[in-house]
């Protein structure tokens, strides 16, 4: 009954045995992607060792699980950023931060020093940033290898391509909208106020990404995770490793192996650290450190908006200087912050319409 869309089952310290629940026809990208990885050379996925599949008469054959080698680990780095944002919350913050700091776009972070409290509270996890950043690039870097599988490769992101994606977004905003208007009612009223004020807003919202339909970006299209966030990366204490490459498992097979912009991945590990500032400070006012309305919980909500710049600017800076002169990003700089705001508004409002139908209070 838990969120998952697989069962895991661990085999003494050697081996993860991973039962997919939802089947269909077709190789699961998690399968396809972890083997080709695999043999790229690429070290930071589990090996794979094998898979079930089950294989019907005129049907492509269905992947039902596969087995991987087990990676020693310290947790996945959501917890581990959850763990950072607490000590830092514990922080004592006589000020607000810069009011420059908190606005700023991560891609005018990457070159920014974070506050001393940042540093003396998370520096270490700030380090880490960075290396999930040179360590994302690299794993695109990996996917985008010329190859003889017909699966894999890069092909360019035209002009067709982006209209697609500006209908898309379009159509998932003016239906995500379409049910927060719907469930108004239904809202704790500080969140009510919120969506008001974005409801207010949506014919801004609609046409923010109207620069996809105007001129060809550049970059290409690569296999990518699909669903890339904290939670999907492991932690060795030393390194980093990449797991889940299934995709987003509401989409069918076929959808979840389609090529895209490997900026979408970056989309979400943008917002998965965005996240973790407010569910840390969630978890510091449920504990009772951090009173719920009080100028305390305020000023450290303004110094998390801080963090999330430090955090995700690292992550962002350090990616973007491993995959400097790679042909699957846009080479202009203006069109790179189109395309990537593209997808963070994008991640953004497939997490609302997530989060009003399972959990209204976020």
């Amino acid at each position: 009954r838990g969120e998952q869309s697989n069962t895991s089952v661990v085999v003494g310290d050697q081996a993860i045995l991973k039962v997919f629940r939802r089947l269909e026809p077709g190789t699961n990208p998690d399968l396809e992607v972890s083997r080709f990885l695999n043999d790229q050379g690429f070290e930071h996925v589990p090996p794979l060792l094998g898979a079930i599949e089950y294989e019907a008469e005129r049907h492509e054959p269905t992947t039902v699980a596969i087995l991987q080698g087990y990676v020693p680990n310290e947790g996945d780095l959501w917890q581990h950023t959850i763990d950072a944002l607490s000590r830092f919350y514990g922080e004592t913050f006589d000020e607000e931060p810069p009011d420059l700091v908190a606005a700023s776009h991560p891609l005018d972070q990457a070159d920014v020093d974070a506050a001393e409290e940042a540093l003396r509270s998370t520096g270490p996890h700030l380090e880490v940033c960075d290396l999930l950043g040179v360590r994302t690039a690299q794993l695109h870097r990996a996917l985008a290898a010329p190859t003889g599988d017909s699966a894999f490769g890069s092909e360019d992101l035209s002009l067709l391509d982006q209209r697609s994606l500006h209908q898309a977004m379009r159509s998932a905003a003016s239906r995500t909208l379409g049910s927060l208007r719907k469930r108004l009612g239904d809202l704790p009223p500080e969140a009510a106020e919120t969506a008001t004020a974005l409801l207010d807003r949506e014919p801004d919202l609609l046409h923010r990404d109207k620069p996809l339909r105007e001129r060809r970006l550049g970059g290409r299209r690569i296999r990518t995770h699909g669903d890339l966030h904290l939670g999907q990366v492991l932690f060795t204490g030393r390194d980093v490793v990449f797991l889940d490459f299934e995709g987003e498992p509401l989409q069918s097979i076929t959808e979840r192996r389609l090529r895209r912009a490997p900026l979408r991945d970056v989309a979400g590990m943008l917002r998965s650290f965005h996240y973790a500032t407010l569910v840390g400070l969630r978890r510091e006012e449920d504990r009772g450190l951090l009173p719920g309305g009080s100028d305390a919980a305020a000023r450290a909500a303004a110094w998390g908006r801080a963090w999330y710049g430090w955090a995700a600017g690292r992550f962002l800076g350090a990616y973007l200087r491993e995959a400097d002169g790679a042909d699957f990003l846009p080479s202009d700089p203006a069109a790179l912050r189109t395309l990537l705001d593209a997808f963070v508004l994008e991640k953004a409002v497939y997490e609302l319409a997530y989060e009003l139908g399972n959990r209204p209070e976020r």
